[in-house]
């Protein structure tokens, strides 16, 4: 499952175009999070995970709709400094091969709304609790669709972040894999996550986890959260900067504002 990367292809990796982010300013910290100099999220998915599961090494995750290996990418840091293994979907044939030229575990070819996950997961020995979960794939609709294939009765997924794409799309993908992941066994803890009024992802942890997730975030649920306010110390939101991210967002309908 995990592949070497060759000399020549580390130098991908040193290019100084991924976010750096204020990480000695950490509202929770947690094991190993001294290690970290940047993380790679776009709306710190990486930290979320890492901080609900208290830094965890050797874990494993499900990456759906993978995209670059490295820049804006919610793994990338989970299996460079934490040594956690997992597998990766795109249907965009040069964003994997990037992938599987770039990062030790793999990124299949495939479409994830028809690929059968039962096989997958058996072929490359994924196992049956699986520490992180992400579904991310544009429009929105396939990736409630993705949403329904997943074998949710053979696997368990500790924590989930699913794109609703609500600030385009409206309501609809929201409710429905809302309604779905609650009949699974999990908690939706953070609602519409996002910055600059740009709020487009849900949060959810299984209920097994929610209350080690109460404990630290000491929330139940926050609505259209910017993600700083949530690892930030000290963090306020200019208002000024939300105004003008939802009127871009309206007049131009943009959905890679921050790519």
């Amino acid at each position: 499952m995990i592949k070497k990367i060759s000399n020549a292809k580390t130098n991908y990796l040193k290019k100084e175009y991924i976010y750096k982010k204020r990480l000695k300013e950490l509202r929770h910290t947690f094991n190993h999070s001294e290690k970290i100099t940047r993380n790679y999220s776009q709306l710190f998915q990486d930290l979320f995970v890492l901080t609900v599961l208290n830094g965890k090494k050797n874990g494993s995750y499900i990456e759906i709709g993978s995209s670059d290996p490295v820049r804006i990418n919610n793994t990338f840091l989970l299996e460079s400094t934490f040594d956690w293994i997992g597998l990766g979907y795109d249907i965009n044939k040069n964003l994997v091969e990037k992938y599987n030229n770039v990062r030790k575990n793999s990124c299949l070819l495939k479409d994830a709304t028809t690929t059968n996950f039962n096989e997958d997961f058996q072929k490359f020995n994924i196992p049956h609790e699986v520490d992180y979960l992400q579904i991310d794939i544009e429009p929105a609709k396939y990736s409630l669709e993705c949403l329904n294939r997943i074998p949710f009765d053979n696997y368990r997924f500790k924590v989930i972040t699913f794109e609703t794409e609500c600030y385009t799309e409206g309501n609809i993908y929201e409710i429905e894999s809302r309604q779905l992941l609650r009949k699974k066994g999990y908690s939706h803890v953070y609602t519409r996550v996002g910055r600059l009024g740009k709020f487009q992802e849900d949060w959810y942890v299984h209920d097994s986890f929610y209350k080690k997730f109460a404990e630290i975030f000491e929330v139940t649920e926050l609505n259209e959260v910017d993600p700083r306010e949530i690892f930030y110390k000290n963090y306020s939101i200019n208002k000024f900067k939300i105004f003008f991210g939802v009127l871009y967002s309206l007049i131009f309908n943009r959905k890679d504002i921050y790519k």
